[in-house]
């Protein structure tokens, strides 16, 4: 059985020398440790060159936080309400003595049509896009004051969270039509620059695999079929709880996310079925652990790696100049409902901790990778397909893509070479489950 190797070093063996087809970890270690060596030798001198400079030392410790600690968020101090003469256009109801809404000019009954360029297209909105921003980045509000449209900069700050109290998930909320508000969020979806960049990934891969594989099995439709399934069932999801309720609601917003990776799940096991049954899912994996070791293992590897690539962040930021922003809160679901009372919470749950975790690593870890690696070669089908998961967890927006989809790529990493190396799903998926259990815990 081949001893466990360090996670970096098995992904460039595996992959930029290896030859295709070959099983990850296969090659000697002869030509990884100067690798290893050489990247902890720079880590260890920009440790020093940041100490000696005066960047990091006992002042890091003290300084202000940037990040919310339990019982606060980024906040800039208004409450949201409904227009009562724009059904569909929040405005703003109060506004806090000495806020950062209050600084900017803020004031009460003020329409809010964009964050940064980004439309607000229902009251849920602003919170979430407030809170997904970093306490003291300014942020551009586009609001309507007397009929007349105009941009406020504001600078949002960490402060006491707003508890409301619960509501129920099928209070309805007038909408002028449930279709329309449908067909809006398929206009939203279609803004979704992450499911573009992943289009153009596996358009790519389709035509690689065509001249490495001319007659190789269907892979990429199945990939398509699923990832059109959830583009379709979260608005048919949410305007069916429109109708039954007869308007918006928290309930319907969530039962479209739980809609969405219960079909991506569907889809993702009739593929594995169909391509189990034709022997094309256990070719080169070759188990060399256990799940329950390969998931200590891949965390152990996500906190070194996370360490070494925090390391030349603030070396690059503090010696380059270059600002990277910390990774932001994300717009969905689990930011837009402060006030989710218990049902609520046990559906998101279900749907960020179960479904969503599951459905994933059906689809990525349980089809794509092992079709991928018989041709691509260990490493590369693990890059590729996490290149893929990776963009199609960057969120909305005009910005070019950050940290969020680096992070998802570093994870998707240690989830595909878990999966190698047990041959199976349990340990990506436990994983997986881990992690989104301590985002969503986070955020509450």
């Amino acid at each position: 059985m081949p001893r466990e190797r360090d996670l970096a070093c098995d992904l460039v063996a595996g992959g930029v020398g290896a030859g295709a087809g070959r099983p990850l970890g296969e090659r000697g270690d002869a030509g990884r440790a100067p690798l290893v060596a050489f990247v902890d030798t720079m880590v260890a001198a920009l440790v020093i060159a940041l100490v000696a400079s005066g960047v990091w030392g006992w002042h890091t410790l003290t300084e202000r936080r940037s990040q919310p600690r339990p019982g606060e968020a980024v906040r800039i101090g208004v409450t949201i309400v409904t227009n009562p003469e724009r059904p569909d256009e929040p405005q703003i109801g109060r506004v806090e003595t000495n806020s950062p809404a209050e600084r900017a000019g803020l004031q009460a009954g003020d329409g809010l049509l964009a964050v940064d360029g980004t439309p607000i297209r229902k009251v849920e909105d602003l919170p979430s896009m407030i809170r997904s921003g970093t306490p003291g980045a300014t942020r551009t509000v586009r609001i309507r004051r007397a009929g007349e449209e105009t941009e406020i900069v504001v600078t949002p700050e960490l402060r006491r969270a707003i508890r409301e109290p619960a509501g129920a998930l099928l209070d309805a909320a007038p909408t002028p039509s449930c279709l329309a508000d449908a067909v809006g969020y398929v206009q939203t979806l279609s803004r979704w620059r992450g499911a573009w960049v992943a289009a153009f990934l596996v358009t790519l891969l389709w035509l690689v695999g065509l001249r490495a594989q001319p007659r190789a099995p269907r892979l990429w439709s199945w990939a398509v079929a699923a990832l059109g399934g959830v583009v379709l069932a979260g608005p048919l999801a949410w305007w069916g709880v429109c109708i039954g309720v007869g308007g918006r609601s928290v309930g319907g917003t969530l039962a479209a996310e739980l809609a969405q990776p219960t079909v991506l799940l569907l889809v993702g096991l009739m593929a594995m079925r169909q391509m189990t049954d034709a022997g094309l899912l256990g070719a080169r994996i070759e188990p060399v652990l256990g799940a329950r070791r390969a998931v200590m293992l891949g965390f152990f590897y996500l906190v070194a790696v996370n360490v070494r690539v925090n390391i030349f962040t603030a070396a690059l930021e503090a010696f380059g100049h270059v600002h990277l922003s910390a990774v932001a809160a994300d717009g969905s679901v689990a930011y837009g409902f402060a006030a989710l009372g218990w049902p609520g919470r046990a559906l998101l749950t279900l749907t960020v901790v179960g479904a969503v975790p599951v459905a994933e690593e059906v689809l990525f870890r349980g089809v794509i990778l092992p079709r991928l690696a018989p041709w691509m070669g260990a490493a590369w089908a693990i890059v590729a397909s996490s290149a893929v998961f990776a963009v199609l967890h960057e969120g909305f927006g005009n910005e070019p893509f950050g940290l969020r989809a680096a992070d998802a790529f570093e994870i998707a990493l240690i989830q595909g070479w878990a999966r190698l190396r047990t041959g199976g799903l349990t340990a990506p998926i436990t994983m997986h489950i881990v992690n989104n259990a301590c985002a969503l815990l986070s955020r509450w």
